[in-house]
C-alpha cells in the first residue's frame, strides 16, 4: 500500500506523494500500472542476462529482491530547440553526458530520436523505433559482469519536437553486496581507461564541468 512503508525500509524509502487534483485517482492508477509492467520487463531482462552469462536463471535477480522500492520512474520533459535559437552554435542538450547508476534503464520509445552514445571517440545517434523498448545497462550491471555488459556514456539532444519521456531506472536492493567489485575504472590492454562510471563521479558542478571538458567534441553520426 502507498501509505505503509515496507518492513525492510531504508533511508531511500518514502511514501509516494500523490497530488490531490481532479482525476488524480485515474492518473495514479495508470501510472502505477505502467510502473509495475516496466518492473516486470526489467526482472525478465535480468533473468535473461543471468542465463546469457551462463549463470542460474535467478543469479542476478537475487540482488534485486526489493528493487520495486528503490527503482524510479521519472518523467523528462524536453522542449523544442526553437526556444534556444537565441544562442546559435551552442549544443542543444536535454540531458548532459553521463552513465546510468543502476542495473538497467528501460525506455518505451515514441519514434522521436534524441539519445546519443559515445563510442570510439565519437557521438552516435540511436535510431528511435516507435513502440520499441530501448534498454541501457547501468554501472552496477557493468561492474558485476566485469564490463561484459558496458554502461555506456550517453546524452540526450533536443530537436524540433516537444516531448515527455517516461524512463524506468531499475536499481538493485539498497543493502545488496555485489561482487565482483572492480576499481572505478578498468584498464584495457593498452593501459587506457575505457570505462568510467558516473556512480563514482564528483557530482558537484565543478566535477561535472571537468568531465565534460575531457570528452573530445565531434559531430554525431
Amino acid at each position: 500500500p502507498n501509505n505503509i512503508l515496507p518492513y525492510h525500509a531504508n533511508k531511500l524509502n518514502a511514501l509516494n506523494q500523490v497530488p490531490q487534483y481532479e482525476n488524480t485517482t485515474i492518473w495514479h492508477k495508470k501510472l502505477s500500472f505502467y510502473y509495475d509492467k516496466m518492473m516486470n520487463i526489467s526482472q525478465q531482462l535480468v533473468h535473461g542476462i543471468s542465463l546469457a552469462l551462463n549463470f542460474d536463471y535467478n543469479y542476478l535477480n537475487q540482488f534485486c529482491q526489493h528493487s520495486a522500492e528503490v527503482s524510479i520512474l521519472r518523467a523528462f520533459h524536453y522542449f523544442p530547440y526553437e526556444q534556444y535559437e537565441s544562442s546559435p552554435g551552442k549544443e542543444k542538450i536535454g540531458s548532459s553526458q553521463h552513465t546510468d547508476w543502476g542495473f538497467l534503464t528501460v525506455i518505451l520509445q515514441d519514434g522521436i530520436s534524441g539519445i546519443e552514445v559515445f563510442y570510439q571517440n565519437r557521438w552516435y545517434k540511436i535510431p528511435a523505433l516507435d513502440n520499441a523498448f530501448l534498454i541501457n545497462c547501468g554501472d552496477y550491471l557493468s561492474m558485476i559482469t566485469n564490463k561484459l555488459y558496458i554502461s555506456p556514456l550517453h546524452r540526450v539532444v533536443i530537436n524540433q519536437h516537444e516531448r515527455t519521456s517516461l524512463v524506468l531506472f531499475y536499481y538493485p536492493d539498497y543493502h545488496s553486496t555485489i561482487e565482483p567489485m572492480i576499481n572505478t575504472t578498468t584498464i584495457d590492454k593498452n593501459g587506457q581507461n575505457d570505462q568510467d562510471y558516473s556512480l563514482f563521479d564528483d557530482q558537484s558542478l565543478e566535477g561535472l564541468k571537468n568531465k565534460k571538458s575531457s570528452i573530445q567534441k565531434k559531430e554525431p553520426i
